[in-house]
Parts: C-alpha cells; sequence; structure tokens
C-alpha cells in the first residue's frame, strides 16, 4: 500500500478494522486473539 498515513487514511483507521460502517445491517464485534475487539459489518 502506496497510501500516505493522514492522506488517504489516517495510521488510527490502519490500525482498526476497515469494515467499520454498518452496510445494510449493523456491526458485529468479535473479540480476538489476545483480547483484541474488532467490529466487522454484518
Amino acid at each position: 500500500v502506496c497510501a500516505r498515513p493522514g492522506v488517504a487514511y489516517p495510521s488510527s483507521t490502519l490500525t482498526h478494522s476497515p469494515a467499520h460502517k454498518p452496510q445494510g445491517g449493523g456491526v458485529k464485534k468479535v473479540t480476538g486473539v489476545g483480547g483484541t475487539t474488532y467490529e466487522i459489518s454484518v
């Protein structure tokens, strides 16, 4: 990815799941390994 941090995607957005917007449904929170939580569009 040649996108510079802060230009197209802020560095804070890159650390999180890109699917942050609820599309046609809701957002499902998933707990990953190590207790990290991320959201996916369902």
